[in-house]
């Protein structure tokens, strides 16, 4: 009776083994097709936008551009591999240099990829701060700094993988992998580290980046409403529609991070099990378990590395089309960019006309340029808020330049001009706004 029963329990078991054999078999031939064209497109269209050379100057447009090159990389050297896996054609399996090379590129790449995202992160709280100093530092040479420096550290902390990794691995999640215990240990807990630690700082400077925000547009609504006093019913509505943006970024915030750590949690508890339980023997039925977990923790991480340009149009809305996004500004033409850099333009040259003239009107100077701002704000913005963001200008300007008596409110129009100016090449458009 015994002996039967065992035979029937085997039997059980093989069937499920079987079963989640192919599960996984199948979750590695087509999902990992899916992530692929899905992270691909992603990331192609996020460097199609921010490599425009308008945006080449922002240091914040600069990081989310290499993250999208390095998640691209990330997402070529590795799932190439684990999509002919699924056919027994994976060269990484068998070849030795393959097999070290895109063990070093995919680990490296990942972690940095999501570091370059949280040090964009804090170029926005630093260019968002009240404090000089602070925004003095959001600089794309800072930029290109602390780049370089992630990814040589990033180099050496993976360079044992060179060493370590080899093909034709038997007891191993994949074919090829750490040779030795000390070597899968120390890969996968510096992989989870450098994976997991960025995920709360972004969710901490994100917040403090809201708070920035929030300050200095409570400045801005204060001092209009202390300068003109018919203005204040528009600043209360000015205020209410800025609550509603604030809310809006922090939901792409928290959707962003929400969904980078649900997307990364599973491989970095993965690698933890795995550095744990390394020498421990297990049944073929626990095997095939950890596989299935391991290839699909895997994949999820890769969905993680051709989400961004997703989360940030679905979530982000139209903060993210105005504030962080040129989607607008690729639709314009190169003529009309010119166009409104030279209206900006000529505005400053206007104001120093104003002590010469005492029969100067502003009303000229607007008229001047009006078929020039209106052919750039169509371009960014949809018809129906045309009419509303040239009026937003008419008042500020009229205002602005009616109230010049001394030289240092000349020099404040003129430092809130130049922000109007830098709004055509930069996603900053919304800074315009914050002005009037």
């Amino acid at each position: 009776m015994d002996q039967l029963n065992s035979t029937i329990t085997s039997g059980s078991d093989a069937d499920l083994i079987a079963t989640i054999e192919n599960v996984t078999l199948q979750l590695v031939r087509y999902f990992s097709i899916f992530i692929f064209l899905f992270g691909s497109i992603g990331n192609i269209l996020n460097v199609l936008i921010l490599s425009q050379r308008s945006f080449r100057s922002n240091s914040c447009a600069v990081l989310f551009l290499f993250s999208s090159v390095v998640n691209f990389v990330a997402i070529i050297s590795g799932l190439p591999s684990r999509i002919l896996s699924g056919w027994g054609a994976d060269l990484t399996a068998t070849n030795r240099c393959f097999c070290k090379l895109r063990g070093f590129v995919v680990n490296t790449a990942r972690p940095v990829a999501i570091w370059y995202i949280l040090f964009a992160m804090i170029d926005r709280w630093l260019l968002s701060s009240l404090k000089l100093q602070r925004r003095q530092m959001s600089s794309l040479k800072n930029a290109k700094r602390v780049m370089i420096i992630s990814l040589i550290l990033a180099t050496m902390i993976f360079s044992h993988v060179i060493y370590c990794h080899e093909p034709n691995r038997i007891n191993a999640p994949q074919k090829c992998y750490g040779i030795t215990i000390a070597c899968r240990f120390i890969t996968d807990m510096s992989f989870m580290v450098l994976t997991i630690l960025p995920l709360p700082l972004m969710l901490m400077f994100g917040l403090m980046t809201i708070y920035n925000v929030r300050q200095s547009r409570k400045r801005i609504a204060h001092r209009d409403t202390l300068m003109v006093r018919n203005m204040v019913t528009v600043n209360t509505n000015q205020q209410r529609r800025l609550t509603k943006q604030d809310y809006n970024l922090l939901i792409m915030l928290l959707v962003q991070i929400f969904i980078l750590f649900i997307l990364s949690l599973p491989l970095a508890f993965q690698k933890l099990y795995s550095a744990i339980v390394t020498d421990t023997s297990s049944s073929s039925l626990q095997d095939a378990i950890n596989d299935l977990f391991y290839n699909f923790s895997q994949l999820l991480h890769f969905l993680s590395n051709g989400m961004t340009f997703y989360i940030y149009t679905l979530a982000g809305g139209k903060v993210f089309h105005r504030k962080f996004h040129p989607i607008g500004l690729s639709v314009c033409t190169e003529e009309k960019q010119k166009d409104f850099e030279f209206i900006f333009k000529a505005i400053r040259d206007g104001l120093f006309k104003l002590d010469n003239s005492s029969t100067y009107k502003p009303d000229v100077l607007i008229a001047d340029g009006s078929d020039a701002i209106r052919n750039a704000f169509n371009c960014i913005f949809e018809s129906n808020k045309m009419v509303m963001c040239w009026a937003h200008v008419r008042i500020y300007l009229d205002k602005k330049l009616c109230l010049i008596n001394d030289n240092n409110e000349r020099h404040e129009v003129i430092s809130d001009i130049e922000k109007l100016q830098i709004c055509n090449s930069t996603h900053y458009f919304q800074l315009a706004l914050e002005l009037f």
